[in-house]
């Protein structure tokens, strides 16, 4: 995330925690927003979380990074910018049993507009495999960040998966970071495009 942000001199708002102490892609009340069992794994510190210890970790962790979200996109919005919204997540190789072929994975609740030409520009650009919609799609009503920030805004967006055992070390994590950041300096070079997301 901080070498895409680099790359295309946006900022950059990190979470800096882990999503099993509090994920802030979910709504803080629903109950994978601190699971018990993650993918039949136990979590031994949210087996006999509080409500209050729960409150707590959404008060430190996820309200300041959603303030701190809204707080950038307001700003840009009035001074005249109209951003494309990235929320870059890791997943992993395998779910529930299941391995996951895709190397990167874009979900976009069926707004295209952005997405729709990266999904090109990525396939035409690389043979590793690329998900739309896929490992996940937009899980609206479970996914937070991208429908509470973009969606009421109605500002382009996309929420990207890297599979977690291809950034493992620094040369994957610069080489998948590099990728997209060349698909998305792609896109936003096409004046059309750029057209249709503001």
């Amino acid at each position: 995330a901080t070498i895409i942000a680099e790359r295309l001199e946006a900022p950059s708002i990190l979470c800096n925690h882990s999503r099993l102490v509090i994920d802030c892609n979910r709504y803080p009340d629903a109950d994978d927003a601190a699971p018990a069992v993650s993918d039949e794994v136990r979590i031994p510190g949210n087996g006999a979380l509080t409500a209050a210890q729960r409150r707590e970790r959404v008060e430190r962790i996820a309200h300041p990074y959603h303030r701190t979200i809204a707080a950038h996109l307001d700003h840009a919005i009035a001074a005249g910018r109209t951003p494309i919204f990235l929320s870059i997540h890791s997943c992993t190789s395998t779910m529930g049993g299941r391995f996951r072929p895709w190397h990167i994975g874009l979900a976009h609740a069926r707004d295209l507009r952005f997405t729709g030409p990266l999904l090109d520009v990525l396939r035409r650009q690389t043979d590793v495999p690329i998900g739309d919609n896929q490992p996940y799609d937009m899980e609206l009503g479970g996914d937070f960040t991208t429908p509470e920030h973009a969606m009421t805004r109605g500002l382009a967006h996309m929420q990207v998966e890297f599979r977690n055992d291809l950034i493992a070390d620094e040369d994957g994590v610069r080489h998948y970071a590099d990728l997209l950041a060349t698909a998305i300096e792609t896109v936003a070079a096409d004046t059309a495009v750029m057209a249709d997301c503001r």
